[in-house]
Order: C-alpha cells, then sequence, then structure tokens
C-alpha cells in the first residue's frame, strides 16, 4: 500500500511556533521540530468535519491522537517528564502529509483532552482535539448594527468582534443583502450559524483552520475534481425520506425606525468613591440606531447627596460610551476627590419597532402525496420584503420536495491515485461517483469526511458523506450555461 510521510505536532510552548517553525497557512516549507514534533509517538490518529445532511450544520472538527507513553512523556502529572508543566489543554495542533512532492494540510485545532494510560502492559496516553467551533462556541460577540450588507459581509464582522484571526478565514462574498444585521450577547457561533441558515449557505472550519463560509450559490459553479470508478473499498447507498420538506413557511416582520427617544435609564443611584470606575450595560427593549453620546446634565448628572441635592458633581464624572446595535456600554469615572452620587444615567437615540408580521409558504402538492406532508419552517428575520421571504421558501422547496440519496464511501491507501485523492479532497469538493454494482454514475459534493490512521499497519481508511449534486443545478446569471439546468436560482 503507498503511504505518505505523515507530520504531527503540538505546540507545547503556545508561543506560536512549532519549535521555532511558524505555522501560518498555508505551510509551504519545514516541519515541527523537538519535542513538538510527536510524529514518531504516534500510534493513530483519526479527525473529522462536515455536516451530515443538507440545511444541517456542521458539527465541531474533532482529532483523536493515541501516543505511545513508555517514560511518561506525555503524563501531566510526571514531574519527571520532558513536557510537565506545558501538557495543557489549548495547545495548537496540526497535522501534515508529505506524499508524491506535495505537503498536505490535513487539520488544525487545538488540544481539548489529556488522557494518560498507565496500564502495566501498554503505557500511552490519549488526546483529544477540537478545532475552532470550540472558540466560536465561547466568544461573546455584541455588534453594532450593520445596515445592507452582504452576508459574507457580515460573517467577516462577526469574526472580527470574536477575535478570530483575519488571516485564518476564507469568506465568500454572499448573495443576500440583510437590511439590518445586530447580535447581543450570543456566541460567535450563534451568529454566524442564523448566517448560514438564513443565506442557505455553508459555514465550518476547514482542514487548513481557517474559518470558512460559502454562499449558496457557491456550489452552483463548481465542476467534477475527479471521477472515482469501483475504486472504493465500500459503499452505502441510502435513499431516505430523511431529508424531505415539502411544505416551507417563514414570516416577515417589517421595522419601522421611531424618532429620537429615551431608550435605557439607570434605576439605582450608585455611590461612587473619590477615583472610583464603573462600568453599566444599557439593554435596548428592541434593535437601536443613532444613539448619541450622553451629555452632561442632560443624560447624566452626579451629586454629593442621593435625592440629586448638595452639591453638583456632574463636572467631575465622565461617562465614555461604546454603542451596539442592542445595548450600550457606559465607563463611568469619578474623577472627583470625594465620593459622589450618579444621579442619572441614561442614553437616548433611535429605536426600531415591529411593524406588520407576514407569513408566506411554498408547497409541493406531488410531494405531499408522495411522501405525506411535511413541514419546515424558516427564520426570517434578515430577509428584505416579502417577496424575497416567498422566494426563499420557493429555494428551499425545490432542494427538499424530492427523496435524494445520500452515500457513504469509504476509500483506503491501496494505490498513489487513491492515496493522492484521500489527501487532496475537501469538504464542498464536487465529484463523479461511478460504481458497477449500484448502476451508479453520478456528480456528489463532499458534506463530512473522517479519517483514521494506523501507524503500524500503515492504514489511512477515509469515509465521505457524500449529497448528490442534482439540487444544485440551479440555472445562475453570469455562471450557469444558458438551458443547462431547469431552474432559476434566487
Amino acid at each position: 500500500m503507498s503511504w505518505p510521510e505523515y507530520i504531527v505536532g503540538i505546540d507545547w510552548d503556545n508561543d506560536g511556533s512549532f519549535e521555532g517553525f511558524t505555522y501560518d497557512f498555508p505551510i509551504i516549507f519545514g516541519a515541527p521540530s523537538g519535542d513538538d514534533n510527536i510524529t514518531d509517538d504516534v500510534m493513530r490518529l483519526s479527525w473529522s468535519r462536515g455536516r451530515d445532511a443538507e440545511l444541517e450544520r456542521a458539527t465541531a472538527g474533532t482529532c483523536e491522537i493515541t501516543l505511545k507513553n513508555p517514560d511518561g512523556k506525555y503524563s501531566p502529572s510526571n514531574s519527571g517528564g520532558d513536557l510537565y508543566g506545558k501538557l495543557l489543554p489549548g495547545r495548537p495542533v496540526i497535522i501534515m502529509a508529505y506524499f508524491g512532492g506535495t505537503l498536505y494540510s490535513l487539520w488544525r485545532g487545538k488540544t481539548e483532552r489529556i488522557v494518560p494510560s498507565p496500564r502495566w502492559d501498554a503505557q500511552t496516553c490519549y488526546i483529544y482535539c477540537v478545532d475552532g467551533f470550540d472558540f466560536l462556541s465561547r466568544a461573546e460577540v455584541t455588534t453594532e448594527l450593520a445596515t445592507d450588507e452582504l452576508t459574507g459581509t457580515l460573517v467577516g464582522n462577526i469574526l472580527d468582534d470574536a477575535g478570530w484571526d483575519a488571516s485564518l478565514r476564507d469568506i465568500e462574498a454572499g448573495i443576500d443583502t440583510v437590511p439590518l444585521g445586530y447580535w447581543s450577547q450570543v456566541s460567535a457561533l450563534y451568529a454566524l450559524q442564523e448566517i448560514e441558515e438564513s443565506e442557505c449557505g455553508f459555514f465550518y472550519i476547514d482542514h487548513r483552520g481557517y474559518a470558512r463560509f460559502e454562499d449558496r450559490h457557491y456550489r452552483m459553479g463548481l465542476s467534477s475534481s475527479e471521477t472515482i470508478t469501483d475504486e472504493m473499498c465500500d459503499i452505502n447507498y441510502d435513499l431516505s425520506s430523511r431529508g424531505i420538506y415539502n411544505s416551507i413557511r417563514a414570516s416577515y416582520t417589517e421595522k419601522t425606525l421611531g424618532v429620537e427617544a429615551e431608550m435605557w435609564r439607570l434605576s439605582e443611584v450608585p455611590l461612587l468613591a473619590a477615583g472610583e470606575t464603573r462600568t453599566w450595560w444599557g439593554d435596548y427593549q428592541g434593535l437601536a440606531t443613532n444613539q448619541i453620546d450622553p451629555i452632561a446634565t442632560t443624560d447624566y448628572t452626579a451629586n454629593t447627596l442621593a435625592n440629586g441635592t448638595g452639591t453638583d458633581m456632574t463636572a467631575s464624572v465622565t461617562v465614555t460610551p461604546s454603542h451596539f446595535a442592542g445595548s450600550t456600554k457606559l465607563v463611568v469615572e469619578n474623577t472627583a476627590g470625594v465620593a459622589v452620587y450618579l444621579t442619572l444615567l441614561k442614553v437616548r437615540g433611535d429605536l426600531y419597532s415591529d411593524g406588520d408580521k407576514t407569513s408566506v409558504k411554498a408547497e409541493n402538492t406531488t410531494s405531499q402525496t408522495a411522501y405525506q406532508k411535511r413541514d419546515r419552517t424558516l427564520d426570517a428575520q434578515f430577509m428584505e420584503s416579502v417577496d424575497q421571504c416567498q422566494q426563499y421558501c420557493d429555494y428551499v422547496l425545490a432542494k427538499t420536495k424530492d427523496a435524494w440519496a445520500d452515500i457513504d464511501m469509504t476509500l483506503k491507501n491501496r494505490s498513489d491515485t487513491v492515496l493522492t485523492t484521500i489527501l487532496n479532497r475537501a469538504i464542498s469538493d464536487r465529484i463523479t461517483v461511478q460504481n458497477t454494482e449500484l448502476g451508479l454514475d453520478e456528480d456528489f459534493f463532499i458534506n463530512a469526511m473522517a479519517h483514521s490512521v494506523d501507524m503500524k499497519t500503515r492504514l489511512h481508511t477515509c469515509r465521505w458523506s457524500l449529497r448528490t449534486a442534482t439540487p444544485e443545478l440551479f440555472w445562475v446569471l453570469d455562471l450557469s450555461e444558458l438551458d443547462s439546468t431547469t431552474k432559476l436560482a434566487y
């Protein structure tokens, strides 16, 4: 069987390099060295990423590494070990393979769990790793109000607010223009997946560790990367009703911008010690814009007595605001040499109010007769109009009203050609699958993949979850050939 040179590195010092080898991508030189290069101790590797079905979200990418550990090098509690004090969660991990003159990036993430096993017959250590989804699920974002922005721009804004490295992202521009986009005190992943659902796109962490956003037209422009003919060692054909939806509903709510008004007021009268700084978050009852920076005596006052009398100390108080779509952060400092009461603190601006709510629906009676009625409700909060909301429903209906086969296919490194395919293919690649036994000759997209590598038997197994390309055959202006498909994309 064909076999590459695998390279597995963990940045134990968490300093941005693998013993002096930078891990900024794309990697085109070198390899981890010293203790950061754990390749020789690796017994088994496995990693996975992607989504199981259309209209579902990607799951976090994971990686599992089993290491030889006869001298306790990878045991965190071993004070005599070479890595004592460095065996911690959150250490960067990279997996690569060098084959046929090409260096392939296979997985990137961080350590999550380190579990040594001190059995007398086999001392090993199990390391569980996760990709950037873990970071995004923990990073809270509170954004400014974005108006009339493409979905790809909003994805970038969310990543910026979360602190995601600007060099580690690959973002399509997006198809939809969102009239009002905002998030307040939610995880970055939650916000990103809201955009993903509204766009009918795909957000995931790819093999390079990049945050990857594909808009709904991305796959329509892809051609087959290669043809795989009876080279799989196993293939499962699953034609089920799991992904069928033939009654699609969405609701659109108009937003009306009001006039300037008070949006928030501090309900207490706190005492600020001399030189003290305190922070408040004013949360609005709705969506706001055009917030006014607080003005002394109009929006905030300070006095020596809690009832607002005594000496006026307003001039000794500074208020520094940071405005967001759903709240304002207010940093208040008492610069006086005495304690003062904050007797007034408020925020003014323009609030949006909800207007009329309209529901739209798309149905296919032929599908309902064949498969019974199968409902799905869409979140249309980022739509521009009722018409767009209807197009949204029509588009999803066209993709989901019929039964399409899902394919699970397994490849093993039995030849140079197959091994190159295993190392080279990525999520969303379009491939042609031909299988004589199934009478199959069709194009598919790779939706998910799972790899396992056994260093002892020199076996690399790769399982792909595939989705037929047929529902993506929409006609797109300036992208598709005339008459090549029958449905106009929106």
